[in-house]
């Protein structure tokens, strides 16, 4: 008798699975790449095990354009790290096994694009046949898992998604390696430059956006600005004329202080009705937690995956923002739920919804796709992180709020006049406060004036005076306290990951009403899922720098946007609709073939654009200096103007030594030391975001891939093996600084610049809290703490004794 496979994409995941089907494989048999029983075999990739062959790899050398494969050709990925490449190869090894001898497999990897790729791949590397089945839950709650198997769709009702997923990726390989080789060739650059079909028009967006907020001229403009007197309350005026100079607006002053008074002229009243926001997809939830929290696009993403694994939340990688009439159904008991939370303006909400006519603003199966929008499961948490908890918080609140009732206001404006000078007031008072009582009115006011100001222009120049006293028209009130206001035009706000993403969403188009957002998703650039990471790729190849929440181009970066402005690649708007294409082929509208061939004239058209408009590249020949061996996974790393780097798009992994770091340039013989592994001497003239002068040494943070401080140099010794993961069970890789597990847990050799000796490390291991003296902040200060292993999160946690 055969047996089922189901492969997920990540072993907590198969976990989940393999406990509902009752596939309950001892602990131990887990090191084996599945788990088994009851007839299934239950395995997992790590992601993207497999994917497209690089140039060289298929025949096409370094100075070969245009690249065009005429059958693709796909490879185990290649990991810079010998035991990550053991741990690939063996999975696969596994997988391979499984598929062969089974009857039928079921595809449990995320619903999604992405989620179809990577089984995909895997599937045609092999050369399988098995037919297999595909499991499609937007939450990893018990009972979805269990309608999730009990309606499983057919593999070919999966065709046209991975027609698109095939033809993603295929689209940016082509576009990615030709425009990059290309630039590289035109400019006569000795380096490998980086361009791709999405990460470049979003680069010389966030570059045109810092020279336009660098480069803005303010226009000053004076306004008169007083208090009009009623009984005991006086009340905030403002000209409604913006004046050139401050003469006219000293003048205009002048007349109205020899009036005395502001004639009423004009009062009205009236209910402004506010209605309840759409739910959250992924992008709008990234942009929020950007605003309010300053989280990154790439920190939410993290988190809401996190909450999903720990079937909290519903799938993260969403671009809906509603749900269908058979999830519409099940939103009273979720709300209901929503009571045993501790949070009082949550229960209160839930509480107030209970029984009465919900809010179907969010409900509609035409504006569904792959998944629905965001939404807590029915397990209420109990146990989550600071930064699990808000995020949590805002797909929840957000859902009490998307169902909750109209929010009405009460207001008011009001036309003065004295000497013939126009003045306004405008006030508005709560009357029935409904959604915005689930944060809070006056924080769902903010939100809604950040959503429409962040960007550019300026706010309203009325003042809300709140409760406006009853006036009478014709009557006249005392004038004081006046004077001349200095302001001016704001310049375009530089950007955010909020505001980028915003903008991303709509191919550049400024659009508030989140209606009309809804309607320009299918021409955004990239979508939902892979925006974060677009964002982290131009961070990571030295294009972008991330200051505060502020996106800042490098010199660099400037460099390139400069170089591919007006041309091809940079094209906005060809971007978003190529994306509109993939969605298109995704619901079998349009053929892979077609978007194929139009790919490949654009990438001839590419080449043909830069080769005959590119300048050289200022500052990007090869200098003198050394070829540095990357320090984290030995590959050869490119002499950069501002930094030594090794080339992920080569084969390496990416680690990057700046040039200059607080402040200081390096001398040469410090980024020597660092490319070979080694800590440097003391460097002194560090500066701090304060301004204050400090000094350390720098070392390579193998693990994070970047160059640290050290204020008291401390190197783990302990070189074990055969140790075994504390979350899974599975045998751990080891290497000079850490323990690693295919799970995603990681236990360094030292915290707080402290080693930990062989039994601590053991004791960890086993569950137990290991004390630790001694240890250094990265500000140098020292501190005492319990360590212990937080299985929920797969990390270690710092137990501090209470005071």
């Amino acid at each position: 008798m055969g047996y089922t496979v189901i492969i997920a994409e990540k072993p907590s995941v198969a976990a989940s699975i393999a406990k509902i089907v009752g596939a309950n494989t001892p602990h131990r048999e887990k090191a084996n790449g599945y788990l088994e029983g009851n007839g299934y075999k239950v395995t997992w990739a790590f992601g993207h095990l497999v994917g497209l062959k690089n140039p060289e790899d298929m025949g096409f050398g370094g100075e070969t354009l245009p690249i065009m494969p005429e059958k693709w050709e796909t490879q185990v990925i290649k990991s810079p790290k010998a035991d990550l490449a053991a741990m690939t190869n063996k999975q696969m090894k596994v997988i391979d096994g499984l598929f062969g001898g089974a009857d039928r497999i079921i595809v449990a990897t995320d619903a999604g694009r992405e989620g179809e790729l990577i089984f995909r791949y895997i599937y045609e590397y092999l050369g399988c046949r098995t037919p297999f089945d595909r499991l499609w839950i937007s939450s990893l709650t018990d009972e979805a898992i269990r309608k999730g198997m009990a309606s499983l769709l057919g593999g070919r009702q999966m065709n046209a998604l991975s027609q698109a997923a095939h033809a993603r990726s295929e689209a940016d390989w082509l576009v990615g390696f030709n425009a990059s080789r290309a630039l590289r060739l035109s400019s006569g650059s000795k380096k490998n430059l980086s361009l791709g079909r999405v990460q470049t028009p979003v680069l010389v967006m966030i570059t045109q956006r810092y020279e336009e907020n660098k480069n803005f001229v303010p226009t000053p403009y004076w306004q008169v600005t007083g208090i009009a007197v009623k009984g005991q309350t006086g009340i905030p005026v403002v000209s409604v004329h913006h004046y050139q100079t401050e003469a006219e607006a000293v003048d205009a002053m002048g007349r109205v202080k020899n009036q005395g008074s502001f004639k009423v002229n004009k009062v009205e009243t009236k209910d402004v009705t506010s209605k309840p926001p759409l739910l959250h997809d992924l992008t709008s939830l990234q942009r929020i937690a950007n605003s309010k929290y300053g989280l990154t696009a790439e920190e939410t993403l993290k988190i809401a995956q996190s909450l999903y694994e720990k079937k909290y939340m519903t799938y993260p990688r969403t671009g809906s923002r509603y749900v269908p009439e058979d999830v519409f159904a099940t939103i009273p008991g979720l709300i209901a739920k929503v009571a045993a939370y501790d949070r009082d303006s949550f229960r209160a909400a839930s509480h107030s919804l209970q029984g009465k006519k919900l809010c179907r603003r969010s409900v509609d199966d035409s504006k569904v796709t792959d998944h629905h929008a965001l939404l807590p499961t029915e397990v209420i948490p109990k146990d989550l992180s600071g930064n699990e908890q808000k995020i949590w918080e805002l797909v929840c609140g957000r859902m009490l709020e998307a169902f909750g009732e109209n929010s009405i206001s009460k207001r008011t404006t009001v036309e003065l006049e004295s000497a013939f000078i126009p003045f306004k007031i405008s006030g508005s008072v709560m009357v029935y406060p409904g959604w915005k009582a689930v944060f809070g009115a006056a924080e769902a006011a903010d939100e809604e004036k950040k959503g429409k100001t962040e960007g550019q222009g300026n706010e309203d120049d009325t003042p809300d005076a709140g409760q406006i006293p009853p006036l009478k028209e014709g009557e006249n009130l005392p004038a004081t306290k006046l004077e001349t206001v200095r302001k001016t035009d704001n310049p375009p706000a530089i950007y955010t990951d909020s505001s980028l993403l915003g903008e991303m969403e709509t191919c550049g188009k400024k659009i508030d009403d989140e209606e009309l957002r809804e309607q320009m998703k299918d021409i955004g650039l990239g979508t939902p899922a892979t925006r974060a990471a677009i964002i982290e790729v131009l961070i990571r190849r030295g294009y972008v720098s991330r200051t505060g929440k502020k996106l800042i181009p490098t010199e660099l970066g400037m460099e390139i946007a400069h170089i591919v402005k007006g041309r091809k690649i940079a094209d906005v708007r060809t971007t978003g609709e190529w994306e509109r294409e993939l969605s298109r082929i995704e619901n079998g509208k349009a053929s892979k073939e077609s978007f194929d061939q139009n790919i490949r004239k654009y990438v001839l058209d590419i080449i043909e654009d830069l080769r005959t408009n590119c300048k050289p590249l200022d500052g990007m020949n090869a200098s003198s200096e050394p070829v540095r061996t990357c320090p984290v996974c030995g590959h050869k790393m490119v002499n950069r103007k501002y930094d030594v780097f090794c080339d992920d798009t080569q084969g390496g992994c990416g680690m990057k030594i700046n040039r200059e770091i607080a402040g200081k340039k390096l001398p040469v013989t410090a980024i020597n030391q660092l490319a070979e592994g080694k800590t440097t001497g003391t460097v002194k003239g560090f500066k701090s975001k304060a301004g204050k002068a400090f000094d350390a040494k720098l070392t390579v943070n193998r693990e994070a891939k970047k160059v640290e401080f050290v204020f008291n140099e401390s190197r783990p010794t302990a070189d074990l093996t055969g140790k075994t993961c504390p979350c899974c069970g599975q045998p751990m890789s080891n290497d000079t600084w850490k323990l690693t597990c295919g799970c995603g847990f990681t236990l360094f050799k030292a915290y707080g610049q402290v080693p930990l000796t062989e039994s601590e490390i053991d004791k960890l291991l086993e569950g137990k809290a290991v004390p630790k003296a001694g240890m250094k902040s990265k500000a140098g200060k020292s501190f005492n703490a319990k360590l212990v292993v937080n299985k929920q999160e797969k990390k270690i946690d710092f137990i501090f004794d209470k005071k």
